[in-house]
């Protein structure tokens, strides 16, 4: 059973307060959301949903998460190299750093976010999105320890 958290059912109020119809089935969705704890594909959270729930399809786990999405509740994220898309429960501003070896990916936050993209902006000429995410690539620890090794 999926462990219930307080967050997935504001995941649930919100899919119902935009009209959305509110099943177990989905509720299990934003609970497997909860529960993977970083950043799942969806393929990943229909497994989390099919071993609690076995008759649900990928169809409801996929508009489940595509309804999560519009919502802006979640947010997708597109890894170079990764044929699945991932998903973010933390909407808020932060860097994800992707291994290019392992592909774990990881949320890092820093103070100087807003003027780090400022900065890059004014070099390049490019109008920044932060709310789209920004993705940065290298090597986790382990991964970098056993490639020095």
């Amino acid at each position: 059973m999926l462990p219930a958290n307080p967050q997935d059912n504001q995941l649930l109020v919100r899919l119902q307060a935009s009209g959305r119809r509110v099943t177990q089935q989905r509720g299990a969705v934003c609970a497997a959301l909860l529960a993977h704890g970083g950043h799942p594909t969806a393929k990943d959270i229909w497994r989390l949903v099919h071993a609690l729930w076995p008759s649900t399809s990928q169809a409801t786990v996929y508009n489940t998460i595509a309804a999560l999405e519009e919502l802006r509740l979640i947010r997708k994220i597109e890894i170079a190299g990764d044929e699945h898309a991932h998903y973010d429960l933390n909407t808020a501003p932060h860097i994800n750093v992707a291994c290019t070896c392992c592909g774990q990916i990881e949320d890092v936050y820093v103070d100087a976010l807003d003027d780090l993209l400022r900065s890059i902006a004014a070099r390049s000429g490019y109008c920044l999105a932060p709310q789209a995410g920004t993705i940065i690539y290298g090597q986790c620890a382990a991964c970098a320890g056993m490639a020095a090794a």
